[in-house]
C-alpha cells in the first residue's frame, strides 16, 4: 500500500532508486498474497520505471500489473496498466 500510494511523490521528487528499493522489497515480501495489491504495486513500480528510464522494466512490471488486475476484476488498475508509455 505504501509503494502505491507514495510513488507519484517519489517521481516527483526524482527519489527513483529509493522508490526501486521500496517496490522490490515490498513486492519480494508479499509473496503471492493479495493478488489485487500487487498488481497496484507492479503498475506503480511500472510508473517509475518510465520516470527513471527504464522502459524494459516498465513494460515487464506493467504486463505483471495487467494480468493480476485481470485476474481480480481490477479494472482501473487493468486501465492504467495499458496506458500508452508502457506499450
Amino acid at each position: 500500500r505504501f509503494c502505491a500510494a507514495l510513488y507519484r511523490w517519489w517521481c516527483a521528487r526524482g527519489r527513483f532508486a529509493e522508490a526501486e528499493l521500496a517496490h522490490s522489497r515490498s513486492l519480494e515480501a508479499c509473496g503471492a498474497r493479495d493478488p489485487a495489491l500487487r498488481a497496484r504495486a507492479f503498475h506503480s513500480h511500472a510508473y517509475v520505471a518510465i520516470w527513471a528510464g527504464d522502459f524494459d522494466a516498465a513494460q515487464a512490471h506493467a504486463t505483471e500489473a495487467l494480468a493480476l488486475a485481470e485476474e481480480v476484476g481490477d479494472q482501473g488498475t487493468a486501465s492504467r496498466a495499458r496506458f500508452a508509455p508502457y506499450a
